[in-house]
């Protein structure tokens, strides 16, 4: 059992010092695949949060004909609509950082996997 062991531990070890160039264009086609991903979840928090302002501003627009107490309501509305908005926004901020996390990560091991690729070329 302990040959076994080791002889799939050192199996597992060689599998992952394998590179090839079908493994780096996986590897590029991954980082793509997520970071188109994230940018459409961004564009669409991006999106969201102009609708949410763009409700507000409409909201807020000069209604001079409401009684106090219909302004009130009408300033608690936009108020909302721009904490919305900026929900979104935070939502946005948290893919576009979430692309950059991805893109680091993923051209580090890359960066690694040439290095393995080249120095079994020489």
């Amino acid at each position: 059992m302990g040959e076994f062991l080791r002889l799939m531990i050192k199996t597992l070890k060689d599998s992952t010092h394998e590179v090839s160039d079908d493994f780096l264009q996986e590897s590029r086609l991954l980082r793509k695949g997520t970071a188109l991903l994230l940018a459409r979840s961004a564009k669409k928090h991006g999106d969201t949060a102009e609708t949410f302002f763009n409700n507000a501003q409409r909201t807020f627009a000069n209604k001079s004909d409401q009684n106090l107490e219909d302004q009130m309501k009408t300033l608690l509305k936009g108020f909302k609509e721009i904490c919305d908005g900026l929900i979104s926004l935070r939502k946005q901020n948290g893919a576009n950082t979430g692309i950059a996390t991805v893109s680091v990560l993923l051209n580090e091991k890359t960066d690694k996997q040439i290095s393995l690729l080249l120095k079994k070329r020489r």
